[in-house]
């Protein structure tokens, strides 16, 4: 079986990067984005299995951006959206490439 792909978006670079070291240690198929702009641009080129989305970022926060990929991408099905505790705002999206 092929490793699901994952897109993570963070604004914080360093956070970024040690998950997805720590994703990729596990044979993860992880990329990142620094903003939901750039998520975007990057879902444009190449659909993804699942984007991992950060709430508070400068610019396009992560309801923002989530409301452009349900925009953008209609082809897409939302599995679930889960929120993490009160210090990990983070919506995790489980796209459907069917």
């Amino acid at each position: 079986m092929d490793s699901f792909r994952v897109l993570l978006v963070d604004d914080e670079e360093e956070f970024l990067a040690t998950v997805i070291k720590r994703l990729r240690k596990r044979d993860v198929n992880a990329i990142g984005a620094g903003s939901g702009a750039e998520a975007l641009q990057m879902l444009e080129k190449d659909p993804l299995d699942v984007v991992v989305l950060d709430v508070k970022m400068p610019g396009m926060d992560g309801m923002q951006t989530l409301r452009e990929i349900k925009n953008r991408f209609l082809f897409l099905r939302i599995e679930s959206v889960e929120f993490f505790s009160k210090d990990l705002w983070s919506v995790n999206l489980y796209l459907n490439f069917g």
